[in-house]
């Protein structure tokens, strides 16, 4: 069982046999993760680090670590290889991969590949690259087993050994017609206990839960959730048979969907938030903080009308209180979300963290012009709008940094992050807010 504390010397040990090009000691130790644990190892990679690591492993087994990347991985290992090693990995990947993949590309690398592949396979990437990217048919994989309804348990279980590699899963195997309609299936379960001369006519199940290529993806998680099942077979307006969706994709539905969510709350939706350079993080997030100061300064005036005598004061309250509120949320969701897809580490942080400043310096100074002009406006004094906006720029800049760093000392400290970075930072970041407001206000 992998921990932190033998997973950093077993990764230790991998680093020493890529450094001194010791390529059996690596591969026997290296093919003893799982894949997901091959994926972060290849993380911690630089790029001369990498191109050894091409060197130890073949285009197949490649295949299987590109699968587990992110797009933003995947490309950096397109840019750095070898075409023709590069082609060779592109055939290994499983259909509804390699569409990931070729669907998010350049369109050059994408029509480049394409050309290169064999026929058959580029025509079937390409007809499934066709599918609508919220729809089960860019969802859906064609690895799957078919049989006949004549043939037996024991021979489909002989030709299961052959073709189960092949398969994305074998724990169904669907019965089809001449025509490739789907008539029936039969869990692997079921051709296990039945006995070997059973046809599978007498064993399958002909009430079928199927899915269309138009449905929506969210409907593939319902029907998955409702029946469960760990694979539901997609057919078309025909009723032919042209693939599947497995559990793993409907979980991986589910966490777009949940990211998704948490991005629109954190006023990040648009683009994925961590892979974006610093400037269009800014660009994506500053309309909530410009709507939020115009929003707040309505209330600036109310506490002003309301006690006159401390209107210098009562203007930093909610502009600056309700700024590092969101300029908290807004880093956290960055980093839980790295968090949730087991993609943080520290040289991951180090770079999220270096983005999150530079982002909420650019943010912090466009804010700060705002406030400065709003301040100008009810103060009509400029040392006072000044200080406003430095006091802003300061803000944003400071409660964006407890927001990237506190997600992540929490993860670290074994605490569920997600349930308890949240109070820390609201009441971190209103509390510098406060702060600053009293400092702010001794310049003025």
């Amino acid at each position: 069982m992998l921990t932190i504390k033998n997973w950093e010397e077993y990764t230790y040990y991998l680093l020493m046999y890529l450094k001194k090009k010791q390529k059996a000691h690596f591969r026997v130790d290296f093919f003893q993760l799982h894949p997901t644990n091959q994926a972060d190892f290849f993380r911690l990679l630089d790029k001369e680090k990498r191109q050894c690591f091409y060197h130890f492993i073949d285009p197949k087994e490649l295949a299987v670590i590109f699968s587990h990347l992110a797009l933003q991985e995947q490309n950096k290992i397109m840019e750095e290889l070898e075409e023709q090693y590069a082609l060779a990995m592109m055939r290994e990947l499983r259909t509804d991969d390699a569409v990931d993949f070729f669907k998010e590309s350049r369109k050059d690398l994408t029509a480049r590949y394409l050309s290169l592949m064999d026929e058959k396979t580029a025509q079937k990437i390409k007809t499934f690259m066709m599918y609508e990217k919220e729809t089960i048919g860019s969802l859906m994989t064609t690895e799957y087993v078919t049989a006949k309804a004549s043939e037996t348990a024991e021979q489909v279980l002989l030709r299961l050994r052959h073709e189960s590699k092949l398969a994305e899963t074998i724990y169904y195997i669907y019965i089809v017609n001449e025509k490739k309609h789907l008539i029936g299936v039969v869990s692997l379960r079921e051709l296990i206990v039945s006995h070997p001369q059973d046809a599978l006519l007498h064993i399958m199940k002909e009430h079928l839960i199927t899915a269309t290529t138009d449905m929506e993806q969210e409907k593939a998680v319902a029907i998955i959730e409702e029946y469960d099942l760990l694979a539901v077979p997609v057919v078309n307006h025909d009723d032919e048979m042209i693939g599947i969706i497995t559990v793993d994709d409907v979980l991986d539905v589910m966490q777009q969907e949940a990211t998704q969510d948490r991005r629109e709350l954190a006023g990040s939706d648009g683009i994925l938030d961590s892979e974006a350079n610093a400037l269009k993080a800014a660009k994506l997030r500053l309309p909530w903080f410009i709507l939020l100061l115009f929003l707040s300064g309505f209330t600036a005036k109310w506490i002003a009308a309301s006690v006159p005598e401390t209107f210098d004061l009562a203007i930093f309250i909610p502009l600056m209180a309700i700024i590092a509120i969101n300029t908290g949320v807004q880093s956290q969701s960055v980093v839980l979300r790295r968090l949730s897809q087991n993609e943080l580490n520290r040289k991951t942080f180090i770079a999220i963290y270096k983005r999150e400043t530079v982002t909420a310096f650019l943010v912090g100074i466009a804010c700060g012009m705002f406030a400065a002009a709003l301040g100008y406006y009810f103060m009509n004094n400029v040392t006072k709008a000044a200080v406003l906006g430095i006091s802003m720029l300061v803000n944003i800049s400071i409660c964006s940094v407890t927001g990237s760093i506190i997600p992540f000392i929490i993860h670290r400290l074994k605490i569920d992050p997600d349930v308890a970075s949240c109070p820390f930072i609201i009441i971190i970041n209103i509390t510098i807010s406060i702060l600053l407001c009293f400092i702010a206000t001794s310049f003025i």
